[in-house]
């Protein structure tokens, strides 16, 4: 039964009651003004529960989302534990043949001796110095 119409009825029925005291008339008057309370009440109470189940739902839609980010959280940190993402601390790939010491470099080459390489200043271009002026770059 609709909340609305079992609180008419619930109303009307306690009016009736009260309104005995004051003969037939005042059973009926008792029972209508009943029934119109009861009535508001009970939709009133319809509107609270519908209120609180779409509350609830809102809640366990959040806390659903909040888990499925969690989850998801926990699963890319199992992902990046299985590569070492803090670094290697295995330096035996390091070749020293390759290692950068005061601006020059050893390069290997196909023959038995090696060639040096110098670093070379990087020249200023026409377009770069365009953008200098603009003020571009600096």
């Amino acid at each position: 039964m609709d909340a609305v119409a079992g609180g008419a009825l619930s109303g009307a029925a306690k009016g009736a009651s009260m309104g005995m005291a004051l003969g037939p008339w005042g059973a009926a008057i008792g029972a209508v003004g009943g029934g119109i309370y009861g009535a508001v009440q009970g939709k009133k109470a319809k509107e609270a529960e519908v209120a609180a189940t779409a509350e609830a739902t809102k809640i366990e839609q959040e806390e659903t989302a909040a888990r499925q980010v969690l989850a998801d959280s926990e699963y890319k940190k199992k992902q990046l534990a299985q590569w070492n993402a803090a670094g290697s601390q295995d330096t035996s790939y390091d070749n020293p043949q390759y290692s950068e010491m005061a601006g020059t470099s050893t390069l290997p080459t196909a023959g038995a001796q090696s060639l040096p390489v110098t670093a070379q200043p990087q020249t200023q271009t026409s377009s770069d110095a365009r953008l200098q002026a603009l003020g571009v770059i600096s």
